[in-house]
């Protein structure tokens, strides 16, 4: 008797960093993971894009070429999205309607499982695969929007006549308060004619202490958020910073003027929902 030949595993690697700054080197390995596991890899998409963007265009490509019984790998469930909810919950339907799964760490994949059984079992399988996709996806925009609210704390500091310590302390508080820590290695620093100038602008401090913020000077504030401990290690290529007992970490950067009656934010993300470039003023 000759036993049927397997189905070949066919994948679709999709690969995103948030800016063009960042590059995608350490995601590359994951088409050959998937080589690796056996899978045929039909494409790689490579996007710089923000994550809370719907209209990706080497997403929605991805999307478009997908096959029935194809695989979408990520390195993680916050590469493909950090939409809000109901958004990141269209973007996986689209994928699952072409008839493909999303095969992502820190998400256990029941489909094979749900495929196999019947009645009750399989209901139940399907349901919690959906409840365990659904949490993944809120955990990553709930990140998104935890990030962007520890800058925002610190940004609202960020005004003449305050001093560099509020922009500290302000992280430090909404930070801690939630239960995280504060890298003190690295800290925020002046712009100008040089990319790091003067002066330094620590993710925490206290309140009324540090050089005076006067008109003219540009800051970039950049809170190094760790999940346990703040204690790093740096890596010998010198760039590569991990937390010293393996939690998770994050940076996030925006580089604001300070004017007489008000600071703009000069980074932002042209799909910024809250940019309004009829605003935007350095006067």
């Amino acid at each position: 008797m000759h036993s049927e030949p397997k189905a070949a595993k066919v994948a679709r690697v999709y690969l995103r960093v948030s800016t063009d700054d960042q590059d995608l080197q350490r995601q590359e390995a994951i088409a050959a993971q998937a080589k690796a596991a056996g899978y045929y890899v039909a494409g790689t998409y490579r996007e710089k894009a923000s994550g809370a963007r719907a209209d990706r265009p080497e997403l929605l490509r991805m999307v478009a070429d997908l096959q029935p019984g194809e695989v979408v790998i990520a390195e993680k469930i916050d590469r493909i999205s950090r939409l809000p909810l109901p958004e990141a919950e269209a973007l996986i339907a689209a994928i699952q309607a072409k008839g493909a799964r999303l095969a992502v760490p820190g998400v256990v994949d029941l489909s094979e499982l749900a495929a196999a059984a019947e009645g009750v079992p399989k209901i139940v399988l399907q349901a919690v695969q959906d409840m365990l996709l659904k949490l993944a996806l809120q955990m990553a925009r709930d990140d998104y929007e935890t990030r962007r609210e520890r800058q925002r704390q610190g940004i609202e500091q960020a005004k003449a006549g305050n001093r560099i310590g509020d922009i500290g302390c302000a992280v430090q508080s909404y930070c801690e308060d939630a239960g995280f820590s504060v890298v003190r290695e690295f800290v925020g620093h002046g712009t100008g004619h040089e990319l790091h100038e003067d002066p330094e602008v620590p993710n925490y401090g206290h309140a009324g202490r540090g050089p005076r913020l006067v008109p003219g000077m540009t800051i970039a504030i950049e809170p190094m958020i760790c999940q346990y401990d703040c204690k790093i290690t740096q890596s010998k290529d010198g760039w590569t910073v991990k937390t010293k007992d393996g939690g998770l970490a994050a940076h996030f950067e925006h580089s604001n003027a300070i004017l007489k009656d008000h600071t703009e934010i000069m980074t932002r993300f042209w799909d910024d929902p809250d940019f309004d470039p009829e605003k935007f003023s350095l006067k």
